[in-house]
């Protein structure tokens, strides 16, 4: 059985479309995030100034992924809602 979980990118302000890989801080977005491996809260080559910025409407489903992240043995993303 495989699962496959959506990176910190799905959740961020920033993202333009997943599937292309588009966002405003990469033409593509690296592997490390998409593998789940870096959540983009500190500078990475390449990202034109911008960070990870939670999405307010995402915050609930961002509480759940972090939930199976446990789980499965992964660390949860990082995030702060406070304020959001």
């Amino acid at each position: 059985m495989s699962c496959l979980l959506p990176p910190i990118c799905a959740f961020c302000e920033h993202l333009l479309n997943l599937p292309e890989q588009d966002c405003l801080a990469f033409r593509e977005i690296p592997d490390s995030l998409m593998l789940g491996q870096n959540d983009h809260y500190e500078a990475l080559q390449n990202d034109q100034g911008y960070r990870f910025q939670l999405d307010p409407e995402q915050i609930t489903t961002l509480e759940e992924i972090n939930e199976l992240r446990q789980v499965m043995g992964l660390l949860p993303f990082r995030f702060n809602h406070q304020g959001h």
